[in-house]
């Protein structure tokens, strides 16, 4: 560096030829320790051309700035970065690791503050393995390191045994500089653990008593940062002397006013009371049914214990409070708020009793010692000691020595989502779910707006799975899922509605097979190749209901081929949409003979042929048969003298756009015609003349050779000659 005046002369050199004479003057008027301190800045900045040359000092200024995305980024570049990060305490709104009411592990997320929204999520873990779950609690480790956090709240209620296997790591975080604790259904140690590792200062704790009484409240008692708390909540309290202890250490500390115990109470709050006047007899101020108040060593101080009763519908929940007030509050005075109650518990008669305070239990097993000669001595033994050993199956041990007959009950009360997590498991779970079936009130496979392939399954209006097909490799997966939906699957309703890639559904027909029999109520399918759809008629289940198929008004349309198939002409109710095939009616009807169907069978079409040819054909092949006919109807006899079949031809609609439809109809022979069923609901959503459709039949087409080279050329040589001119 040169000496001060050199850099000072050096500088006038350079005012002197500043156009903005204003900014020389001001430069001339500082002080010359002023001017030198100006001159060094700027020759350290401008010699720290990016960031590792700046100084520790300016780097913890930009880094308080940053917010917590932000910072964590930063601490990944470098070991010194790292450092410097993690020596600036961030402050937390919240910090909360929950289970999200899944199955498996839930989320972390947290919440920065006073930095942007205080709802607005940065980081959030998706546990699904060990080793996520690791991640997540070295991250709450680490958040418990560098923050103050305001709210935190740790609420496992999925594996805290799991949770316990981290305590060393978070043990090296302590202390934990945390406002208001939040612990649910965690064990017993991992609950000590930060009670032992929290820094003074915590207003609010809250625990859950889980009904039981086990609920170590002695222990807690002997951490100062618990009985110091502002405000101490439990739900679901079942320790009758509670309160009493914890006045006791109120009154030894001389606890500040606005102390309290606030608690859900899962017995007799008489028996709390009874118990609370009992150890301080000798301190009553005044009691009733519903109250005590003691004096305590500070005349300032009284404590105050109350009870209350919330009720919501017939049932009421009590709950106690226990707080420091004045001595010179009147009863007036007393806060009455009940806010505090929300999301609290009482009585949790279906909660997990204590499973997070009681100690490990155990073998059951060496509770039995059943010798061989007394066991012979007891009359129907075989049959006790089965019931004993199914007992201590079901009470005692875990999934895995449970026996198949069991587990197979268990599976039967599954949805379809738990299911498909239990088979993939273990390979004796998925043979065990794959024996039992499943009913789906619907299963479709369609193309979307957007020309995706999206599958779905459905248990009654409950979504259940949906894949979105973006290229060939999830195409496959959206096919191998409907293969095991229809192998595991009874369905009321199979849509399949492929608008988009029909000729490479075809496939994926052998992956199908391997699936049938198909137990299908309701089968309607659209826009596939003639292979695909004959597919299915050959593998479909007996017991078919209704079978829905687009003619796509072609004559192509394989009619003759469907009444190979029993489960078609058997069929209850057959709709097509679009039909061409002017004797399909006859030709079915007369299937229905031959086989004495059963009444109310029944064709439903949407014609895009003229109808009046329809009603002849039919009129011609049954001309030894018919009952009566006129423009509109025809009825026939069948072999069966209680059967008649009924065809009708029905349109709706203008002059200008009118839709022709078809019904054809197995009925009683003594049916009047004023009793003829005259509904057209089933019409909406079918398409009668389908004179716009792209496809005009490429369903039914046989697959066309494809042109040659030089027939393609040619047809642009006569294309040209015939309107080359127009364009010239």
């Amino acid at each position: 560096m040169l000496p001060d005046d050199v850099l000072l002369r050096m500088m006038e050199e350079k005012v002197r030829s500043w156009k903005n004479r204003q900014s020389a003057m001001n430069w001339m008027r500082l002080p010359r320790d002023e001017k030198l301190k100006k001159i060094k800045e700027f020759l350290y900045f401008k010699n720290c051309k990016n960031w590792c040359h700046l100084p520790p000092e300016i780097k913890l200024e930009v880094i308080k700035v940053l917010d917590f995305p932000g910072r964590l980024k930063l601490r990944m570049t470098a070991r010194n970065e790292r450092d410097l990060v993690d020596s600036l305490k961030i402050n937390f709104e919240s910090v909360t690791l929950t289970n999200d009411r899944s199955e498996r592990w839930g989320v972390i997320q947290m919440t920065p503050s006073p930095r942007g929204s205080l709802l607005e999520r940065f980081v959030s873990f998706r546990i699904f393995n060990k080793e996520l779950y690791e991640s997540a609690v070295h991250f709450l480790a680490y958040a418990l390191k560098i923050g103050k956090i305001d709210s935190l709240e740790i609420l496992e209620g999925y594996s805290p045994k799991r949770f316990n296997e981290f305590l060393k790591v978070l043990e090296k975080s302590a202390p934990f500089n945390v406002k208001n604790l939040m612990i649910k259904k965690l064990k017993k140690e991992a609950v000590m653990v930060f009670m032992k590792n929290l820094a003074p200062g915590v207003e609010t704790i809250r625990l859950d008593g889980e009904g039981c009484e086990s609920f170590p409240f002695d222990e807690f008692l002997t951490f100062p940062v618990f009985y110091n708390c502002e405000t101490i909540k439990i739900e679901s309290l079942a320790i009758v002397d509670a309160p009493s202890k914890l006045a006791k250490r109120w009154i030894d500390n001389d606890a500040e006013i606005c102390t309290k115990l606030q608690c859900g109470l899962s017995i007799r709050s008489d028996n709390y009371l009874h118990n609370f006047v009992e150890e301080f007899s000798d301190r009553i101020v005044y009691q009733n049914e519903n109250e005590a108040r003691i004096w305590t060593n500070n005349d300032s101080k009284h404590i105050l214990l109350r009870f209350f009763v919330q009720y919501e519908d017939l049932s009421g929940d009590e709950y106690l409070t226990c707080s420091i007030i004045p001595s010179d509050l009147e009863k007036s005075e007393y806060d009455l708020n009940m806010d505090w109650t929300v999301g609290m518990e009482a009585c949790d008669s279906f909660g997990p009793y204590g499973t997070s305070w009681s100690e490990p239990e155990p073998d059951p097993l060496e509770l039995f010692h059943f010798s061989k000669e007394y066991v012979e001595e007891i009359k129907g033994i075989d049959e006790k000691l089965k019931k004993i050993k199914v007992l201590l199956f079901i009470k005692r041990k875990n999934w895995c020595h449970l026996p198949p007959e069991i587990k197979l009950e268990v599976i039967k009360l599954l949805d379809f989502p738990a299911r498909l997590k239990l088979r993939m498991t273990a390979r004796n779970e998925r043979d065990l779910v794959d024996s039992l079936k499943i009913n789906f009130k619907s299963v479709s496979l369609y193309s979307n707006d957007e020309r995706k392939w999206e599958l779905r399954g459905r248990q009654i209006l409950e979504k259940l799975v949906s894949f979105r097909i973006f290229n060939r490799k999830l195409y496959s997966s959206a096919v191998h899922f409907l293969a095991y939906a229809l192998k595991i699957g009874k369905i009321d309703s199979l849509e399949i509605l492929e608008g988009y890639s029909p000729k490479r559904f075809n496939e994926f027909l052998k992956i199908l097979e391997k699936s049938a029999p198909f137990n299908v109520k309701n089968l309607k399918i659209c826009q596939l190749k003639k292979e695909a759809v004959m597919f299915f008629m050959k593998n479909l289940a007996p017991g078919l209901e209704t079978i829905h198929l687009h003619g796509e008004g072609c004559k192509s349309f394989p009619f003759d081929e469907f009444l190979t198939f029993p489960v078609f002409y058997n069929c209850e109710t057959i709709r097509i949409e679009s039909l061409a095939i002017v004797d399909a009616p006859s030709k079915l009807a007369k299937k229905w003979i031959e086989n004495d169907a059963e009444i109310s069978t029944k064709l439903q079409c949407g014609l895009s042929a003229r109808s009046d040819r329809f009603l002849e054909n039919f009129v011609e092949e049954f001309s030894d048969r018919i009952v009566y006919q006129n423009e509109n109807e025809a009825r026939i006899w069948t072999n069966n003298d209680s059967k008649h079949i009924l065809l009708r031809i029905l349109s709706w609609g203008d002059p200008f756009s009118m839709s022709v439809f078809l019904t054809c109809s197995i009925i009683p022979s003594d049916l009047e015609k004023s009793e003829y069923d005259l509904s057209m609901d089933w019409t909406v959503g079918m398409e009668a003349s389908d004179f716009f459709s792209l496809r005009n039949g490429a369903s039914w087409r046989e697959p066309e050779s494809e042109p040659l080279l030089e027939d393609i050329v040619n047809s642009f040589r006569d294309f040209e000659i015939s309107y080359g001119r127009y364009f010239l």
